[in-house]
C-alpha cells in the first residue's frame, strides 16, 4: 500500500496554509484533532477516496446490513475515574469557571472488521474516515 499522502501538521501550519488558500479563493479540508494542536490540511483537489471519505448530513444512501458481521469490545474507563473526573468538572462548575461543559472520556473499542467497513455501514449523519488511521 502506498504511504498516507497527507501530512499531519501543527495548529501553525495549518493556520498558515488555511490562511494562504482562503487568501487565494481555493477550496480545502481541514480535518484538525479536539485539542487543536494538530491535524490534515487536505486541498479539494487532492481528494482521493482511497485515503478519505466523508459525509455530511444524509448526503450519503442509507446502507443496508447495518452492523452485520460484527463483535465488539469495549473498555471504558472505570466508573471511579469517571467519578472522579466527574467530581473535578462539577467543582469547577460550581466555582463558576465555566457554565457549560461536556465532559468525554476515552473510550478503546476493539471490533472485528476494518475501519472502511464501520464506516461504510455507520448510520451517522457527519461522518469521517482516514484510510486506516480514523473514523468518527
Amino acid at each position: 500500500m502506498t504511504e498516507f499522502p497527507y501530512s499531519l501538521l501543527n495548529g501553525d501550519e495549518l493556520r498558515t496554509k488555511m490562511n494562504l488558500y482562503s487568501a487565494q479563493r481555493k477550496a480545502f479540508y481541514v480535518v484538525i484533532s479536539y485539542d487543536l494542536r494538530t491535524g490534515y490540511f487536505i486541498p479539494e483537489s487532492e481528494l482521493d477516496d482511497t485515503w478519505i471519505q466523508f459525509s455530511f448530513h444524509s448526503h450519503t444512501p442509507e446502507v443496508t446490513g447495518h452492523g452485520a458481521g460484527f463483535s465488539w469490545q469495549i473498555e471504558p474507563v472505570t466508573p471511579e475515574e469517571y467519578g472522579r473526573r466527574f467530581d473535578l468538572v462539577q467543582q469547577h462548575l460550581h466555582r463558576g469557571n465555566s457554565f457549560l461543559v461536556n465532559l468525554t472520556q476515552p473510550t478503546r473499542v476493539r471490533f472485528s472488521s476494518g475501519l472502511l467497513q464501520l464506516y461504510q455501514q455507520a448510520r451517522a449523519p457527519y461522518k469521517l474516515w482516514l484510510n486506516d488511521r480514523f473514523i468518527c
